[in-house]
């Protein structure tokens, strides 16, 4: 997990506010940096895969000419549930 690709990095915020959220709320215990940057990676990672798995799974087309307020209507649905890694 010590590799600095995009895939490990493109979303370390989010997945560092995330940790952030499940340690306020004592879903998680504090860990040492170490083991939370390795648990932020992880996050990362699979925030990553997800974006993917969207973008591939809808039509662009679709996105070309729907008005942004009914993407989640029409768009969500369309999406399957990630069940493996892209």
């Amino acid at each position: 997990m010590t590799t600095n690709n995009e895939r490990d990095t493109k979303f370390l915020g989010f997945a560092n506010r995330e940790i952030d959220r499940l340690e306020q709320k004592r879903l998680i215990p504090i860990h040492p940096k170490s083991l939370r940057n390795d648990m932020a990676i992880l996050l990362a990672q699979c925030a990553y895969d997800l974006v993917l798995h969207a973008f591939r799974d809808v039509d662009t087309y679709d996105l070309d000419y729907m008005p942004k307020s009914t993407y989640e209507q029409s768009i969500m649905p369309t999406i399957q549930d990630m069940d493996e890694l892209p």
